[in-house]
């Protein structure tokens, strides 16, 4: 019987590498792919950011991406794009999505990350949704500005 586990061992160590983006700064090469075929830009800031943890981040490419289709214009978006990075425990740091972890955390955060940057940029596909549940917040503050002589009363 074939040893599945060594193999699969053996094809995540020759799928992974890296390259210099600046000093201190490295670009992973990891067999993660958007949807369209992209390769997900993931990144080792090695600068310490203290206590020997490394920082693993998308350098602002995300948002950078999901910018290109959707914005996080509304206060509803945005509580989801929140509600996104808290759930899997990551943070923000101007426009960049990062975690800081110790060298035995790397694999699980990289996942963890690539897990995140896949949900964040599918908020896209939340437009319909989030247009048709909005129309209603929509006509209720049309009716409570603009007919506001009538005296309307919210529900």
């Amino acid at each position: 019987m074939m040893d599945y586990i060594s193999l699969l061992q053996k094809q995540c160590k020759e799928g992974v590498g890296s390259r210099d983006l600046k000093p201190g700064v490295l670009q992973l090469m990891l067999p993660i792919f958007f949807e369209d075929g992209d390769m997900m830009d993931i990144y080792l800031d090695t600068r310490d950011p203290g206590n020997g943890m490394v920082r693993v981040c998308d350098l602002g490419m995300t948002l950078m991406r999901l910018s290109y289709n959707y914005e996080i214009d509304t206060p509803n978006k945005e509580r989801v794009f929140k509600l996104i990075l808290s759930e899997n425990r990551v943070n923000i740091d101007n426009g960049s999505l990062y975690v800081d972890c110790t060298a035995a955390e790397l694999y699980s955060t990289v996942l963890r990350l690539s897990q995140t940057i896949s949900k964040v940029v599918s908020m896209r596909l939340y437009k319909r949704d989030q247009m048709q549940s909005m129309f209603y917040e929509h006509v209720r503050n049309y009716v409570l500005e603009k007919l506001r002589d009538f005296e309307p009363v919210p529900e």
